[in-house]
């Protein structure tokens, strides 16, 4: 294998490869230099059954499909840029990561090709140690192609009493995305993209028979029950402003973001700062007491923006620093 190109052609040949990969056993003198996919790792397939689905693509469909490929670009923008803003990516990287959809016959099958996206990345993420880079990229195209995203809308948000079960198996797939996603931190904006994708196009269906990404499938009860939740969830932007515990924090990527994990409010999350923010500048001092507070096991007071679901945080951005008002008390 050592030196030579694996070819992966089924999500099965793609999941044992990758658990091969995680084996800390399996020595890197053994990697091969670089994988290429084919068959059904080589596109996303989308299938939609109904009334009013063939060989068409209805609005609230389109829609769905517009939310998929924000969510593509989120997981590009953090990838390339360190943080999930589509308003870092250039135009080209916008062309570059573009989902170019076919729609076939008879239901309304849709099909995107993703070999040059995969090409794209591979450049990307290049400078990542062999190992890294080969699980990045063969956890990227399962996540995207395998309907994992739609396995995990399926496990949290249908109820157990209405007969869903993960079966072992798919339980089993998921186990390896998410390890390879703690070995692999980059991951974790690819596996949200093809859950908040999935999310995104089951609501855009609500009136279909069945919808399938990849082999996962929901039948119209599910659906409905996706989209009932939906109806209820309340996504709301907004700042919180106060003490944080930073659990972990990243080096610098080259446009000056850094990932903190923070602890805060009962809650546990990934937020991203911004160390170049003309916008929003932070001073060195401030910044510092970030990097050293995971070492100390500090609260650090800050100002936070939020994205927050029913389900939890979705994305955070630390915006400022304030002084610390217990530094200072008044006399």
């Amino acid at each position: 294998m050592a030196g030579e190109v694996v070819v992966l052609s089924t999500h099965e040949e793609a999941l044992q490869f990758l658990q091969t990969l995680l084996d800390p056993d399996f020595s890197d003198d053994s990697l091969p230099e670089d994988i290429d996919v084919k068959g059904e790792l080589a596109s996303m397939l989308i299938e939609i059954e109904g009334t009013n689905y063939h060989s068409s693509v209805t609005g609230n469909l389109s829609r769905g499909l517009w939310e998929l490929q924000q969510e593509i670009y989120r997981a590009v923008a953090s990838t390339l840029h360190g943080a999930p803003n589509i308003k870092r990516l250039t135009k080209e990287e916008l062309h570059d990561y573009n989902l170019v959809i076919d729609v076939e016959d008879g239901c309304s099958k849709l099909v995107a090709d993703l070999k040059d996206i995969v090409g794209h990345l591979k450049d990307a993420v290049n400078s990542m140690e062999s190992r890294h880079k080969l699980i990045f990229l063969v956890t990227t195209v399962v996540a995207l192609t395998a309907g994992t995203g739609l396995t995990w809308v399926k496990n949290n948000e249908i109820a157990a009493d209405k007969s869903v079960r993960v079966e072992q198996e798919k339980t089993a797939q998921m186990e390896v995305v998410r390890k390879a996603a703690q070995e692999v931190p980059a991951l974790e904006r690819w596996v949200q993209a093809s859950e908040n994708g999935a999310r995104s196009i089951a609501k855009s269906v609500s009136d279909a028979d069945s919808l399938s990404i990849g082999k996962e499938s929901l039948n119209k009860h599910e659906i409905a029950e996706v989209n009932q939740r939906a109806a209820k969830e309340v996504s709301d932007v907004f700042k919180l402003t106060g003490y944080f515990r930073v659990t972990s924090i990243t080096e610098p990527t080259a446009d000056g973001v850094v990932r903190v994990g923070l602890s805060g409010n009962g809650e546990e999350f990934l937020a991203y700062m911004n160390l170049r923010d003309e916008n929003n500048p932070i001073p060195d001092e401030k910044s510092n007491a970030v990097f050293l507070a995971p070492k100390h096991s500090k609260r650090v007071y800050m100002e936070v923006r939020v994205k927050k679901a029913s389900d939890g945080i979705r994305e955070a951005f630390i915006i400022s620093l304030p002084d610390d008002p217990d530094a200072n008390p008044k006399a």
